[in-house]
């Protein structure tokens, strides 16, 4: 069975604190002014440590992974 994860936000974020409706967060990988769609707390059983990812993002990731 082959795993892919889309490398494109996806992040684990420690939440600092929340102000009404903002929640502060330490760790975000996105550019100033992105907004978060999505937010799911953290559950250790669906951690995925192996994966693949798409030879497109392969060839134009620098050795660190960023595009």
């Amino acid at each position: 069975m082959e795993i892919r994860v889309n490398p494109i936000g996806l992040t684990l974020v420690r939440v600092i604190k929340r102000e009404a409706a903002r929640i502060l967060g330490q760790g975000l990988d996105f550019f100033d002014g992105t907004p978060i769609l999505d937010l799911k707390r953290y559950r250790a059983k669906y951690r995925v440590d192996e994966f693949t990812l798409p030879e497109w993002f392969r060839k134009i990731a620098d050795d660190k992974g960023y595009v």
